[in-house]
């Protein structure tokens, strides 16, 4: 088994105080000056600023505090996005830079390979018809938006530059599990300051936890479906009490507080899943007993809105009934166009009012319009039937190979298999009730997650190899 050798003073609750310091200072600091950015400048300029710190980050990446600053971005820039974009402009710079990575490397012998290439060729097919049937046909009444399809490919784009950067032993995928275990807690963090600064802080228990600070609470409840197996995994890994232990496990704990608190039922089976998983662990009447205990207390002191949108469907009539509205629109706008041809990625927002959708239909949040609130329909509406049959080979090659081979891990343990095995099916169970596949922010880091499912198939692949398997 390989042991993960790091230089001295760069685990993250060890070393010198001054180094710690930098680890966390340096992207606070940065991201503050992004967002005063957005308030000072116009669109260029905070373009201007995301290039610069980017560029930064690439051209030293060998050095200590640069590849700290690659990782602790994942604690900050998911939260500034939601307000900024700042990752869509991020990644665009982000990849470019790669390939410079890429020919400066003393290990680029070791990319050889393009993960589940054949399922990803099925969607970019998709896309590749869409855009042509879009244009030949002149669909522009459709409402078609090439930003929500360029959302999706460079998140496809993240990916694999995750992998590669992993191959080549620029990241650490401890510190990059780490980073996304604990960036949930920049959102809830941001999110409990709006409701100081707009004065609303009497109502954060009573209210679906963002809701009257404009954050949707679909939003928080699905990011932190993916955040909360990288945090609990990651506690459960260590052998012993420690303090970063400790630490993940009440991350662990705040996260599904603060899911409860959403009302959002769709990240239930994410929470249940990985509550489960522990009992079943564990095998202890006492373990059971004591989750069971802990769950119904959180249930009834964050969870009034949850618990009233489950018993009392009368209360949430008027969305539910909004969702038959969006499917039968949904189903209308594939049958126009042949149940095979696409019209953009979240294109349907826009469409779907001239297929029957009402515009009195409400949305989480007063700012937005609302998707098919089903990221497969989504998909298929988007890039059609071979979109469809791409993603969904897709992200089904990718579990299975992670839970294939994930006790043939060569890190410690199958920690990081179980981490975003279980994150990924969160997100795609979530993806039955809603679809955030055109917020970046949400892709960012799902995409993420399945570069680090490329990297951990590739070394048990290679492992197999070595071993004669």
């Amino acid at each position: 088994m390989r042991k993960l050798i790091y230089p001295e003073g760069t685990s993250f609750l060890s070393g010198r105080f001054f180094e710690r310091l930098v680890f966390f200072a340096a992207p606070v600091l940065i991201s503050a000056l992004l967002l005063l950015s957005l308030f000072k400048f116009s669109g260029p300029m905070v373009l201007f600023a995301a290039f610069t710190f980017f560029a930064f980050s690439v051209i030293t990446l060998t050095g200590r505090v640069a590849k700290w600053l690659i990782y602790s971005v994942f604690l900050f820039q998911i939260s500034v996005s939601y307000y900024l974009q700042l990752s869509f402009y991020a990644t665009i710079i982000c990849l470019a830079f790669f390939p410079l990575i890429f020919l400066l490397s003393n290990n680029a012998d070791k990319i050889d390979t393009v993960p589940h290439r054949k399922s990803l060729t099925l969607m970019i097919s998709g896309w590749i018809i869409t855009l042509s049937y879009v244009f030949v046909f002149n669909y522009s009444n459709n409402k078609y938006m090439f930003m929500y399809d360029a959302y999706l490919l460079l998140g496809l784009g993240i990916a694999y530059l995750i992998f590669y950067l992993l191959k080549l032993k620029y990241l650490d995928i401890e510190k990059l599990m780490l980073s996304i275990a604990l960036s949930g807690l920049v959102i809830i963090g941001m999110t409990l300051v709006k409701y100081f600064v707009k004065g609303f802080a009497q109502e954060i228990i009573y209210d679906r936890f963002g809701l009257l600070v404009n954050v949707n609470p679909n939003f928080l409840g699905l990011y932190l479906n993916m955040a909360l197996p990288c945090a609990f995994f990651m506690a459960l890994s260590e052998k012993c009490v420690n303090s970063k232990k400790v630490l993940l496990y009440a991350v662990s704990i705040v996260y599904i507080c603060v899911m409860v608190m959403t009302g959002s039922r769709g990240c239930l089976p994410g929470a249940i899943l990985v509550i489960g998983y522990f009992v079943w662990r564990k095998r202890s009447l006492k373990v059971f007993l004591s989750n069971l205990i802990a769950s119904g207390t959180i249930l009834i002191v964050f969870g009034s809105n949850l618990i009233e949108r489950m018993v009392t469907p009368s209360v949430d009539g008027v969305a539910e009934l909004g969702r038959i509205f969006l499917l039968k629109a949904a189903f209308k706008i594939l049958e126009a166009n042949h149940y095979v041809f696409g019209i953009g990625m979240n294109s349907f927002a826009l469409a779907k009012f001239d297929y029957g959708c009402p515009r009195w239909l409400p949305a989480p949040v007063p700012t937005e319009t609302m998707s098919s609130h089903n990221v497969f329909m989504e998909v298929w509406v988007g890039w059609g039937i071979l979109g469809l049959f791409g993603w969904l080979i897709f992200n089904g090659a990718v579990l299975h190979a992670i839970f294939l081979n994930r006790k043939k891990s060569v890190y410690k343990n199958n920690v990081y298999a179980y981490a975003v095995a279980f994150a990924m099916i969160s997100f795609l169970i979530y993806g039955l009730v809603d679809s955030n596949i055109g917020n970046f922010s949400m892709m960012f880091t799902y995409f993420t997650l399945v570069g680090i499912a490329f990297f951990i198939e590739s070394e048990n692949t290679a492992k197999l190899s070595v071993n004669g398997g």
